[in-house]
């Protein structure tokens, strides 16, 4: 698997969203499947942290921004899909990206 993460970009959720403490960021992310097997992203799971602690996830399809992509992966295809979060340090960001059992974790930090 190859894993690709943009920049946190701030964004506005939508308005039946509710507001909890930090900034509302969302990450584009993109994984790459470089296995010989259909890849099913169900097993994928996406965590933020944020100054060293958890972050909370924002969910909202209005604005493209899911828990995981729904499609399968066929081998040498990719998925791209956007990940949100409340954000109380925007400065110290490190998002881990588990692809599933039997993948290698990835880990990508702002500083």
């Amino acid at each position: 698997m190859k894993i690709q993460v943009e920049a946190p970009e701030r964004f506005t959720p939508s308005a039946w969203i509710e507001r909890r403490p930090g900034v509302p960021v969302r990450l584009r992310v993109t994984v790459r499947n470089g296995t010989e097997e259909l890849w099913n992203p169900s097993q994928l799971h996406v965590r933020l942290a944020s100054g060293f602690a958890p972050a909370e996830p924002i969910f909202d399809y209005d604005h493209d921004v899911v828990a995981r992509p729904e499609e399968r992966v066929p081998h040498g295809e990719a998925v791209t899909f956007f990940v949100g979060y409340w954000v109380p340090d925007t400065e110290r960001v490190s998002l881990e990206v588990d692809p599933g059992h039997g993948y290698q974790t990835t880990v990508v930090t702002t500083r």
